[in-house]
C-alpha cells in the first residue's frame, strides 16, 4: 500500500488504463464512485500499477480532508467474516464515472 500512499496527495482512486479508457476517465479528473452502500468523489489516478479489473482506494484519508466529507469506508460492508469474525471490507464492488 505504501506505493499508493506515495502517489496519492489527496483522496484518490487508482485505475488501470484498460479500465479507465472505456469510462473516459483521464488521469487527474474527479470521479463519482458508488455502490448500494454509499457514494463519494475522488481524484482518479490512471496507472498500470493497478491490475486490470481492480481499482484501489487507499483508506488513508480522514473525512475532514475529503472532497465531500466522506471516505472509502462508506462503501464497505459492516459484515463480519465467517472465520474469526474479522472485517469483511477489503473487497468492494463499485461503479465509477467521470464527472469532468
Amino acid at each position: 500500500m505504501s506505493r499508493f500512499r506515495r502517489d496519492a496527495r489527496e483522496p484518490s482512486i487508482f485505475n488501470h488504463p484498460n479500465d479507465a479508457d472505456p469510462r473516459r476517465i483521464k488521469n487527474g479528473v474527479i470521479v463519482h464512485v458508488c455502490n448500494d452502500r454509499g457514494e463519494l468523489r475522488l481524484r482518479a489516478i490512471v496507472s498500470e500499477r493497478t491490475r486490470f479489473g481492480v481499482t484501489v482506494v487507499p483508506s488513508i484519508w480522514r473525512r475532514r480532508v475529503s472532497l465531500e466529507g466522506g471516505n472509502v469506508n462508506q462503501l464497505t460492508s459492516q459484515a463480519l467474516t465467517d472465520i474469526g469474525d474479522g472485517g469483511a471490507f477489503y473487497v468492494v464492488r463499485v461503479d465509477i464515472a467521470a464527472l469532468e
